[in-house]
């Protein structure tokens, strides 16, 4: 009997053993596929990365758009006081309020104020201190990482269908990828939530324009650019439910006023 009774145990464990591999054996190759198919998804989703970064920006229709030329270049007549800024002269209409801060020149009118700053920061500094990172020096052309406006210029040209999944992480998708990610940081603010954009220029002042001044809610943002290269940023604005601060006719004029100080 106990010989009978060893026996059974021993077939018992046996057959567990045989069970315990087995299942040893199905397991492994399952956790085998699946670390197989989390790696497949993981180089995917590396390879695919700046397509499915353009991806995500293309449902925000903004990301669609590129500089336009305005549809009219007229000019309102402006005050005849010339004005000192930083580092450049300018023109306002008449009846405006000027108050001159360290780094801000803030213009009231009726209905809004104008606001333009002296060495540009904030979302300009994230703009063109982008640049600045290695990466980023590897991907753009030295024309880009040495002058502001043809960086910005190359940044609201930018738009989501150039980015192609079939070209992978190719220096050309990860250039649009950046850009396009640059272009984020100009668009996300309050002011900057504007369409459409606009292609400036007067004289050797040129840059971009978001927003309608004559339309709802009658603000625009301005990045301009003198020959030099400096920077002026220009904000029309109000409080809630304001009227019309400019006309377009009247910032044309304004941009077509501004003389930087060659001395400066």
């Amino acid at each position: 009997m106990e010989d009978q009774a060893l026996k059974w145990w021993h077939v018992r464990w046996t057959l567990a053993g045989r069970i315990v591999s087995r299942f040893a054996k199905v397991s492994g190759k399952i956790i085998g596929l699946l670390c197989l198919g989390a790696l497949i998804i993981c180089s995917a989703y590396y390879l695919l990365s700046p397509w499915i970064t353009a991806q995500g920006l293309k449902s925000d229709p903004r990301f669609g758009l590129v500089p336009v030329s305005l549809s009219g270049k007229a000019e309102a007549p402006l005050s005849s006081a010339i004005i000192e800024g930083y580092g450049f002269n300018i023109k306002f209409p008449r009846g405006v309020v000027i108050h001159t801060a360290e780094d801000t020149m803030i213009v009231q009118s009726r209905d809004g104020e104008i606001w333009i700053k002296n060495a540009p920061s904030d979302v300009n500094d994230l703009v063109f201190g982008a640049v600045l990172n290695k990466g980023a020096q590897k991907l753009l052309e030295q024309g880009l990482l040495r002058s502001k406006f043809k960086l910005m210029q190359a940044v609201m040209s930018t738009t989501p269908d150039q980015v192609k999944w079939w070209r992978l992480r190719s220096r050309q998708n990860q250039r649009a990828e950046f850009l396009l990610l640059t272009k984020l940081t100009v668009l996300v603010g309050s002011i900057h939530r504007l369409t459409p954009i606009y292609a400036i220029s007067s004289g050797e002042i040129r840059g971009f324009q978001l927003g309608n001044p004559n339309v709802p809610p009658y603000e625009a943002h301005l990045d301009l650019f003198d020959a030099a290269d400096r920077h002026y940023a220009l904000d029309v604005m109000g409080p809630e439910g304001h009227g019309q601060v400019l006309t377009q006719e009247e910032i044309n004029a304004i941009v077509s006023s501004i003389q930087p100080i060659s001395d400066h």
